[in-house]
C-alpha cells in the first residue's frame, strides 16, 4: 500500500469520526445549548 493512500484513508477515516461526533453532540447537547440562562437562574438562588 502507498503511503499516501495510507495517511489518505486515515485521514479520510479520522474527519468521517468527527462529523458522526458533531453531529451527535448537537444531538445530545441541542436542549442544554439553547437555553444559556440556566446558570444565571442557578446563581441568582444561591444566598
Amino acid at each position: 500500500m502507498d503511503s499516501y493512500r495510507k495517511t489518505a484513508i486515515i485521514v479520510g477515516l479520522l474527519f468521517i469520526i468527527a462529523t458522526v461526533t458533531a453531529i451527535l453532540t448537537i444531538a445530545f447537547l441541542g436542549s442544554t445549548l439553547e437555553t444559556p440562562l440556566s446558570f444565571a437562574t442557578v446563581s441568582a438562588n444561591e444566598f
